[in-house]
């Protein structure tokens, strides 16, 4: 098919045109199942079509469509353009912008237990975008992820585009890769087919070079979960499995996985031996890595051979390195439509596709943070998910009073703490300071309170066991009462105090303002004091009766 330019905003791929592109040569396309697909070519700048070409506009080889996001003009000897372009899924849906996604629909309300495409429909709602059908995957022998009713957590976020939240998808579901067709869109469990293709330096390849890399190689792994959860408990008490097969053959090399969403231990397991020793994970970490990279000839063209030995990205081939065949999935290959150039393919497990997906990763996590962050920097917690240890990040107040370090809370004000609650030398407390810095309000993990000011109540109070008042010292002051309804006076004021000789034995109850008895007033200090004379007068009068009967 022809090399076809089209307008920015042309969605039909099929028809006409701007201009035809027969000038252009090197024309290069990249695919890769980890990395953003391209074209590039260049063009002379003499030609008439040449000023046609402008960043934006799209481009498409063999139907597919790509968007410039490259245009280098050389004015200077040969005058030529150098031009580069992504797929046009990637590059409109990594500039398509999602305020939120997750926080206010009925499809993500739960986070817990989300079909993964329930998450993708939200994406792309309201945009050229649209996914291909079930049963059209199914004819090219494709599988939509979420299709055997495996669920997903998606955490609700916000400042997003829509390609970040079909990654995020891919990773919650822990695999999955993108099927392409223009607009068009599919993210399946695999893309690709095993043909049968048999690949040797003596058939079908002009040049083979074989890598094996086993600086990831791990035959023992420790898996931790949510707040360092382990598999212990569903393990024989062991924390790590062991590939069997792995330690016969390059012995007992460790290793550990955090995996921080998963607070259920057989859930973490299962996911630990998938990575370790899963059959059908072309990733294991039991085996080396094994990179093949090399030149195709490109036998489906000739006529003998036909469409047996057509390879895509994807599809798993039989390469054979002398007596030895490598049963391995092409990861990224670049090919050349409109010359007899062979196509350049990489096969196994490629450190540059593993670098990408980092690299794409950790932009995210960076991007994440960066969006996440509020005044000065700080970040907005509020976006993520889990636990927060404050022993190991203490939580400060932006004026430096407020302070969350381990399990003790303080406040305090310009000078001094005012505030602390938890636990403090080794005992959970509820303490409040004065100006001062003395305890005015004390409560310990006993139930024990000590109060130094005034203590007032606008309610009735019930108080139940032993009420114990001015116990403490000498300072014996008993208990004061006000607001007696009994009295026309605007404040009535009554006062109980405990009598006690010099010998500390209580002798009786002192009592100022009055006594009253049953709602009746009996007598009045004046009157009690008179009342103690008589009394007195009385004992005298029957102590003297006493001796004279003698």
């Amino acid at each position: 098919m022809a090399f076809k330019l089209h307008e920015w905003n042309e969605t039909d791929f099929t028809g006409g045109c701007l201009a035809y592109l027969n000038k252009a040569y090197e024309v290069a396309v990249f695919e890769g199942l980890q990395e953003t697909h391209t074209v590039s070519f260049k063009y002379p700048m003499k030609d008439e079509k040449a000023e046609l070409i402008k960043e934006n506009r799209i481009v498409s080889v063999e139907g597919q469509a790509y968007r410039i996001t490259l245009v280098k003009r050389d004015y200077s000897g040969s005058r030529i353009m150098t031009v580069k372009a992504n797929r046009i899924f990637y590059d409109d849906a990594l500039h398509h912008h999602l305020p939120t996604i997750g926080n206010d629909t009925d499809v993500t309300k739960s986070t817990i237990g989300v079909d993964p495409y329930d998450v993708i429909k939200l994406a792309i709602a309201d945009t050229k975008f649209e996914l291909i059908p079930d049963s059209e995957l199914k004819e090219m022998g494709m599988t939509r992820i979420g299709a055997d009713g495996v669920k997903i957590d998606f955490y609700p976020t916000d400042k997003i585009n829509t390609y970040d939240v079909i990654q995020n998808v891919i990773e919650a579901y822990g695999r999955g890769e993108i099927y392409y067709d223009n607009y068009r869109f599919a993210v399946v469990e695999r893309i690709g087919k095993d043909n049968g293709v048999r690949m040797s330096i003596k058939k079908n390849m002009t040049s083979l070079s074989v890598e094996r890399n086993t600086q990831e190689l791990t035959t023992r792994l420790y898996m931790y979960g949510k707040d360092d959860l382990t598999i212990s408990s569903v393990n024989g008490g062991k924390p790590y499995i062991d590939s069997k097969e792995g330690i016969e053959k390059y012995g007992i090399r460790e290793a550990y996985r955090d995996y921080s969403d998963y607070d259920d231990p057989e859930k973490l397991k299962a996911f630990g031996e998938w990575d370790l020793k899963g059959e059908g994970n072309e990733f294991r970490l039991d085996r080396p890595q094994l990179t093949i990279t090399g030149d195709v000839v490109d036998l489906s063209k000739l006529a003998e051979y036909g469409d047996f030995y057509k390879i895509s990205l994807g599809d798993t081939v039989h390469v054979f390195e002398d007596n030895i065949e490598h049963k391995q999935r092409i990861v990224s290959m670049t090919y050349y439509p409109y010359s007899a150039k062979q196509p350049s393919v990489t096969i196994g497990q490629p450190t540059l596709a593993n670098a990408y997906y980092h690299a794409w990763y950790m932009g995210k996590l960076i991007k994440t943070i960066q969006k996440n962050s509020g005044r000065a920097n700080k970040l907005k917690t509020s976006y993520f998910h889990g636990t927060v240890n404050s022993t190991q990040n203490p939580v400060r107040s932006d004026n430096k009073q407020l302070l969350l370090d381990g399990d003790l809370l303080s406040i305090k004000d310009s000078k001094r703490i005012r505030i602390r609650i938890g636990n403090y030398n080794g005992e959970f407390v509820f303490i409040i300071y004065d100006v001062k810095g003395n305890k005015a309000v004390y409560l310990n993990e006993d139930g024990e309170a000590v109060f130094s000011g005034t203590i007032e109540t606008m309610q009735d109070c019930i108080i139940q066991g032993m009420l114990r008042v001015g116990m403490a010292g000498n300072n014996t002051k008993g208990i004061e009462f006000y607001g007696d309804t009994y009295s026309s006076q605007s404040e009535c004021y009554a006062k109980m105090l405990p009598y006690v000789d010099v010998g500390g034995e209580l002798k009786g109850i002192n009592i100022e303002g009055g006594l009253w008895l049953n709602g009746y007033y009996v007598a009045n200090e004046n009157q009690i004091g008179d009342l103690r004379k008589r009394i007195a007068l009385l004992e005298e009068k029957i102590n003297e009766l006493k001796n004279s009967l003698k």
